[in-house]
């Protein structure tokens, strides 16, 4: 599975602040796409991901500029009888922190577990 995107977001019109006419909105990347892949056999269910997030800026004038990044994920999964799951969760795999706006620095690695019961 993968997915790729494209945004033009310039602002049109903006009579309350014309110096604003023209710029692209803050925190919106021109360029962004992600990629998957799964495998599931009968140990444990694997879901690797890579998601792309492009330059883009973090104010309105548009004179910060926050860097691209790339990070990847895995979810491992495992159905228990017939209505359990356990699954472990990995964002960001290689703890590559980055800023997602200008006040935001992102944690890295996150690890997250789940028991889950279907009904």
């Amino acid at each position: 599975l993968a997915a790729y995107t494209f945004a033009d977001s310039k602002i049109d019109q903006f009579n309350e602040r014309p110096e604003l006419e023209n710029k692209i909105l803050k925190y919106v990347p021109k360029h962004s796409a992600s990629a998957s892949i799964f495998w599931k056999n009968r140990y444990v269910n694997t879901s690797l991901r890579g998601y792309y997030k492009g330059e883009r800026f973090g104010d309105d004038l548009n004179e910060a500029v926050l860097d691209p990044y790339i990070t990847f994920d895995i979810r491992l999964s495992k159905q228990i009888k017939e209505n359990f799951i356990i699954s472990l969760d990995i964002q960001d795999i290689f703890d590559n922190q980055h800023r997602e706006t200008i006040d935001y620095l992102s944690p890295g690695r996150l690890i997250t577990g789940r028991v889950a019961m279907k009904f």
